[in-house]
Order: structure tokens, then sequence, then C-alpha cells
């Protein structure tokens, strides 16, 4: 997890050996996320002292310039083919940025002034459907159908989120802070209660074979194998981990 102290864990090709570096952009600032954008390149989004990109794995950071240094960023998402696409979006107060050349560059993709966009998540289909959602700390989702390109909005998931998913064909889930896990099954047209009504859910993640992991407001871990229906608890407490030579 990205947050006032940020790891990076780093192994070799082979697997043979495994270290964690600790990321310091900023001294005091927030890392709010990151990801890897090429085999050396990593971004990670400061809150309030824009993107910062290290081209040597995490040893220094540099401020990308096509990105306003006081930019309040929240996440920074590599596409599932980014290796091939070089595509990746970064969300935060005021929209949306995406590159198409792993990074070099990013462009305002949707210019949303005001709106502080908290999540982003690609389709598991992206290299054929070109799909991809965003949601506001408000609620608000806006999707992509044309890999990033234009962003239309939708309806509100709830007065408050944290998180969100794309699932096969048209479904979305978000992590709401009062409603639950909620569900789209036409995208983001309409919205139901998906689990947990009345809990923060603050982290969730659904996967190509229909595996789909919620963290809640306790940090309780839950999965459910039948795409929402029933859940059980995986973990009740999350703790931290310290990686070890493989």
């Amino acid at each position: 997890l990205w947050r006032t102290r940020a790891w990076m864990t780093v192994r070799t090709q082979n697997d043979a050996d495994m270290e964690t570096r600790y990321l310091k952009p900023g001294e005091g600032e927030e890392v709010k996320g990151g990801d890897m954008l090429d085999v050396d390149r990593l971004a990670v989004a400061v809150d309030g002292l824009g993107l910062w990109v290290s081209n040597d794995a995490g040893d220094s950071f540099d401020v990308h310039p096509d990105i306003p240094t006081d930019a309040r960023l929240q996440q920074v998402q590599a596409s599932p083919t980014i290796e091939h696409d070089g595509t990746a979006l970064v969300v935060g107060m005021g929209g949306i940025w995406r590159t198409t050349n792993h990074g070099d560059t990013f462009e305002l993709v949707a210019d949303l002034e005001v709106v502080n966009i908290v999540d982003v998540d690609f389709s598991w289909d992206w290299a054929n459907d070109g799909r991809a959602c965003a949601v506001s700390e408000s609620g608000w989702v806006w999707c992509s159908e044309d890999r990033g390109e234009t962003w239309e909005q939708t309806a509100q998931a709830g007065p408050m989120a944290w998180s969100i998913s794309v699932d096969q064909g048209e479904g979305i889930w978000v992590g709401t802070g009062n409603l639950g896990l909620v569900h789209s099954i036409d995208g983001g047209e309409t919205w139901t209660v998906g689990g947990f009504p009345g809990t923060g859910v603050t982290v969730v993640e659904v996967f190509p074979d229909g595996l789909l992991l919620a963290t809640l407001l306790d940090e309780a871990v839950q999965r459910s194998i039948d795409g929402g229906q029933t859940w059980d608890l995986r973990a009740d407490y999350l703790e931290p981990a310290t990686p070890q030579p493989l």
C-alpha cells in the first residue's frame, strides 16, 4: 500500500533475489499511489507535488513536467498490457492524464476542474475492449471505451467512494464509504448494493476468473467466488509483511 510511507519490492527476472527499497520522493509529502511504467521506470503520485518518476527503479526521482507540480494526485495505474501499448492513467484533483509511451509524455484526457478522482481501473480484457473506469471522491463514475482517449460520466455510485474495479462486460464494482460495495452491470447507469451495506469498503479488486476481493474499513479482507453473492472472511486484519529472498 502507498501512503505516508512507501516501499517498493524489487526482484530479479529469475526471482533469485528480492529486496525492499524505501521511497521518499519529498520530505513530509504523502505518496498516494504508484505503478511501474517500464522495466526500470516507476511513477508515484505525490499529494501536492505532482507525479514523481524514477528511471532507476526508485533510486532517484524527478517531477514529470507534463503534470502540474501542485496537482493533488491520487493514483497511477498501468494497463494490463503496458509492455505492448505503453498506456497508463494518472488521476487526482482536476482530471485524468494518459500516457501511451510508458510515461515519456502525458496528456490531460479528462479536464474535470475541481473534481477529485480517487481511483481508476482497466478492464482485464483491455487489449480487446479498450475499457477503463474512474471514480471520484463523491462517488461519480467516468468510463472510457476508446482506450482512455475520451471519457463519459455515468450515474453516481454513492455519496462517497474510495475504490473502483472493472469487471467483465459492462460490470463495475465500487467501494464506498457508507453504502458498502456497490455493483453495476450496465456500465454505471444503475447501481445496487453488492455486499456489506452500511460498511466502508476501502479497496475492491475483481479478477478474470471471477474472484472478488474487498478490504473493509476495519481492515478485514473478504473474498467472493460467485460474483459477490456470498462472501467469506479471509483475514480479519492486514499484518505488514517484510519481503524475503525467494
